[in-house]
């Protein structure tokens, strides 16, 4: 079984940065395929990906990955997506956006 389908299936996602260094090496990282802009648009309270990096401050969703893995810009993000949308935090974001 495949990374993406121990995520789908409910993987634990406590481990958030280890489960994007597995997908990096793996080259299985895509952030533009798993957060679509219908996606964005139907679950945040932004209209589009472009809203969502701007209010991130990265450029695009491949620097993402890297922002994970450090605690400090993880919990801006947490705060960010908690602020703006239905989730608590990027984890239950990405959950959702797996799921789909």
């Amino acid at each position: 079984m495949g990374l993406f389908d121990r995520l789908k299936d409910g993987f634990d996602f406590a481990d958030i940065s280890g489960i994007i260094g597995d997908l990096q090496k793996e080259g299985n990282l895509n952030f533009d395929n798993i957060l679509s802009n219908e996606f964005i648009k139907n679950f945040t309270d932004f209209n589009n990906k472009s809203e969502l990096l701007s209010k991130l401050g990265i450029r695009d969703l491949s620097q993402l990955g890297e922002m994970l893995q450090n605690p400090e810009a993880k919990g801006k993000i947490d705060a960010i997506i908690n602020k703006n949308s239905q989730f608590g935090n990027i984890e239950e974001l990405l959950k959702k956006a797996l799921k789909r």
